[in-house]
């Protein structure tokens, strides 16, 4: 895997998630952070032909929140969402919290060209280098 390179410091964590993830993963289709209070794209990128981040930022915010939810009621200690995957026939779409939970970022790759451990990975390590 080829390191991920550094964004600028002036640059917010959700575009330098988007930076990093863009820069390891080319072929991907839609990239984008989206705010799960109001369900609206903070950055985001789309290949050509790709349906935009804001089309699906509002239905994947409702998941999220209702996920959320659901984990603050689980008996015990709470647990904290971290990521979400939403396999389809052509397509992966993966979902992955920020720490606070107060933002995720939403990918969306084709399955017979990138394999789900390396999707996953890369949008991990991307979180994490952005500090989130």
């Amino acid at each position: 895997m080829v390191p991920l390179p550094l964004a600028s410091a002036a640059t917010s964590q959700p575009e330098k998630v988007i930076q990093l993830i863009k820069a390891e993963l080319p072929g991907l289709r839609v990239v984008a952070a989206i705010d799960v209070a109001s369900g609206k794209c903070l950055a985001s990128y789309c290949r050509p032909r790709a349906p935009a981040a804001e089309w699906v930022a509002e239905h994947h915010a409702t998941t999220v929140r209702q996920q959320q939810l659901a984990l603050q009621a689980w008996p015990g200690r709470p647990e904290q969402l971290t990521d979400m995957l939403i396999p389809m026939r052509r397509h992966l779409h993966l979902l992955r919290v920020a720490r606070k939970g107060e933002w995720f970022v939403y990918l969306a790759v084709k399955a017979d060209e990138l394999s789900l451990a390396l999707a996953r990975e890369v949008l991990r390590m991307a979180m994490k280098r952005a500090g989130c």
